[in-house]
């Protein structure tokens, strides 16, 4: 029987309370394990206050950022549908996706933001929530919006005692829609995936056989979390291991990328081959075209030392302790 991944989250949690889960890189924003889960539930009295029930639809739209991932998983443990979205399409076609979904609440960053505020949105919207900070910053006409002060007051009156490891029980259905994930609308406009928790942990539970990792290890996220790849990849199948997960808030160019490699280490990267290619024309073919390399490079002895030159050197420009390519 399929497992779902917030059971195995909820193991994590346990076990690695006090350990860091989110962080975003070069800034100061960071997650614990045993904060993710109070930050989770915060979000769930917030949506107990807008009226928002299992099985509404909350769209979530912006850059990679630890909020993205503590938004993603409150919505999943919530029993909620998420609706991840490009922050890369147009404000026009995300207006027109969040009627599409039928969704009732918007997390959104500021880049999107700006712009969608110019637009026309769903009147089934019933408010947009800032990933900077949770701020509200949208509500329909005759939706009232909660105050920070009234949140706290609710949750304190929830969990009159604190949250402990031992009071948290993520889990969901693993046969109930929990993502519409929209696609990228290369071939015409974006089409709305629907999958359920069951398609999600299954390959949360493959990455576990296949790349088993230890508690602790650290990863960057480059790729954009609204894609399938880096929401499996990089969040959903690390995290439910214990991973570490450094995330990229801005724009992964080679020189930021690398950087970012070096200072992390991680034990994982899942790229696309425009970043390699990018890497490789950096760091790697200065000096394979060097016409002594090149002479070198198939003689016996003499090649075989080159090339072992060139792996660690490619190994250490990945941080070091690269276990697995992707």
């Amino acid at each position: 029987m399929i497992k779902h991944y917030l059971d195995y989250l909820t193991n994590v949690m346990a076990h690695q309370w006090n350990d860091a889960a989110l962080t975003d890189y070069n800034e100061s924003h960071e997650y614990t394990f045993g904060e993710l889960a109070i930050e989770m539930l915060r979000l769930h009295v917030l949506f107990e206050q807008l009226g928002i029930k299992p099985g509404d639809k909350i769209a979530l739209a912006g850059r990679n950022c630890a909020n993205w991932a503590v938004a993603y998983l409150s919505i999943a443990a919530y029993e909620g549908v998420c609706v991840s979205i490009l922050q890369d399409f147009t404000a026009e076609d995300i207006a027109h996706l969040l009627d599409h979904s039928d969704s009732e609440l918007l997390f959104v960053g500021p880049y999107v933001w700006k712009e969608l505020q110019n637009q026309p949105l769903p009147t089934k919207l019933k408010a947009a929530i800032s990933l900077v900070d949770w701020r509200p910053l949208y509500t329909t006409e005759g939706q009232p919006m909660p105050k920070k002060e009234e949140i706290d007051k609710a949750f304190k009156a929830k969990y009159p005692q604190g949250i402990e490891p031992e009071d948290v029980r993520f889990t969901a259905d693993p046969d109930k829609l929990c993502l519409i994930n929209y696609t990228s609308g290369s071939t015409g406009s974006p089409k709305g995936v629907m999958l359920n928790g069951r398609s999600l942990s299954n390959n949360v539970e493959v990455g576990m056989k296949m790349l088993p990792v230890d508690p602790g290890q650290r990863l960057v996220s480059m790729l954009p979390l609204a894609h399938m790849f880096g929401q499996i990849c990089e969040l959903l199948y690390p995290l439910s291991s214990g991973t570490h997960i450094y995330f990229l808030t801005k724009s992964p160019t080679p020189s930021i990328l690398l950087k970012a490699l070096k200072d992390v280490q991680p034990y994982l990267v899942v790229t696309v081959p425009l970043v390699i290619e990018k890497i490789y024309k950096k760091n790697l073919d200065p000096t394979l075209s060097k016409w002594a390399i090149r002479t070198f490079w198939h003689v016996p002895g003499i090649g075989d030392l080159l090339k072992k030159r060139v792996r660690s050197g490619l190994r250490n420009a990945f941080g070091g302790r690269l276990r697995y390519f992707i």
